[in-house]
């Protein structure tokens, strides 16, 4: 299993903006670690109430170690 699946007990995913790096909870959207501006806090937590079912299915599959992509916000 690879190590950041170690770090946090929680499904979580990672996101990026400019400088910035957050860990996310998949259950609540809860940040488990980092930090986003809020504008980009804001879109993340749209896009990933949006693909909840599929962040869920992801983390399932990445720790089988497969994944597949999900759709960007549009």
């Amino acid at each position: 299993m690879p190590a950041h699946f170690l770090s946090y007990s929680a499904t979580h995913f990672v996101c990026w903006h400019l400088n910035y790096k957050a860990v996310i909870d998949i259950s609540n959207f809860s940040v488990l670690a980092g930090k986003l501006p809020p504008k980009a806090m804001a879109l993340v937590i749209e896009w990933a109430s949006i693909y909840q079912k599929e962040l869920i299915q992801e983390w399932d599959a990445c720790k089988n170690g497969t994944h597949f992509k999900i759709k960007p916000l549009e």
